[in-house]
């Protein structure tokens, strides 16, 4: 599946849009399980300021493809975690981390990029 640009080439006609020769969704799903296991190592650790960023980078993976409400409430977690990291409230910190994760999961996989699928005919046919 080709990716369309939403910026015209520089074509004479400019409703004329790029195409990707190459689809980047494997590279970004290979980046975001390496993210994905770097976010773990460090919660496990209690390193959560460095667990958000690692968050913060799947979420710049996601973020192309979301909506509005997602971003609005991505803010919502950036506004939380400011508020936690201000208080020195690391249960409090730990939880909103957990939210968070699974926020950017279910949003990974209404993008097709996480473990959801969608089933086809073939999985019916034996």
């Amino acid at each position: 599946m080709a990716y369309n640009s939403q910026y015209p080439d520089n074509s004479s006609n400019e409703n004329t849009y790029k195409t990707a020769r190459y689809n980047s969704m494997q590279a970004i799903i290979f980046r975001i399980d390496l993210l994905t296991q770097q976010y773990h190592q460090l919660l496990c650790a209690g390193k959560m300021i460095a667990a958000n960023w690692v968050l913060d980078r799947v979420w710049g993976e996601l973020s192309a493809d979301a909506k509005e409400s997602d971003l609005i409430k991505f803010k919502e977690f950036m506004a939380k975690i400011s508020e936690a990291k201000k208080t020195n409230n690391k249960s409090k910190l730990y939880l909103i981390l957990l939210e968070k994760e699974h926020f950017i999961r279910v949003l990974q996989n209404k993008q097709g990029k996480g473990t959801s699928y969608e089933e086809g005919v073939e999985d019916y046919m034996e």
